[in-house]
């Protein structure tokens, strides 16, 4: 099923609309916005966007399975451990206004909060549990708790990392601590 957005400037927000067209808003990509054109298929993983409901964990960040498509709604299945573990919710398309994006404009994008879930990083996986973790780490972290962090998202212990570091002979992680902070 493909879902198609529908973007606009408010009116009054720019002195004269035709330097934005529709073609231009919908060329937008940013990873905090949906995809203008969001192809799915039943049973992909995906990730929302937005708060809708916290209360319900449907937050964002949270890793969703499609299950049915509607015109204006989509029915997924909450598929991160916890009490919420499969729990179905209807998600609406609903309006947003990316405030992060440097534009000198606001605009309405009406869309699913949603995007296809192939990866997140280390920071967007607070509070997953995850069956099996793959770390890519091609550059050394900021920080140990970061690898910890990282290498406890996983509830079985199925880790695999990938370290690229330049052609050493073996991998390593560099624990950078700077001795000038605890002065």
């Amino acid at each position: 099923m493909e879902y198609f957005s529908f973007d606009t400037i408010p009116p009054g927000e720019v002195d004269n609309e035709s330097l934005y067209p529709t073609e231009f808003l919908n060329t937008i990509d940013d990873a905090t916005m949906p995809l203008h054109k969001l192809r799915l298929k039943i049973g992909y993983i995906v990730i929302l966007l937005q708060n809708l409901n916290t209360v319900q964990c449907l937050c964002n960040g949270t890793r969703l399975r499609v299950d049915a498509f509607f015109p204006t709604m989509l029915q997924a299945i909450i598929v991160i451990r916890g009490s919420f573990y499969g729990k179905v919710h209807l998600l609406p398309w609903i309006a947003l206004y990316p405030s992060q994006l440097r534009l000198p404009f606001r605009f309405k994008c009406l869309q699913f909060p949603l995007r296809l879930d192939f990866a997140m990083t280390i920071n967007k996986s607070q509070g997953q549990t995850l069956d099996t973790v793959g770390l890519y780490l091609p550059h050394p972290l900021f920080t140990h708790g970061q690898l910890y962090f990282a290498l406890s998202r996983t509830q079985i212990g199925l880790v695999g990392i990938v370290f690229c570091d330049g052609g050493a002979n073996r991998p390593t992680v560099t624990n950078v601590v700077y001795a000038e902070v605890f002065q």
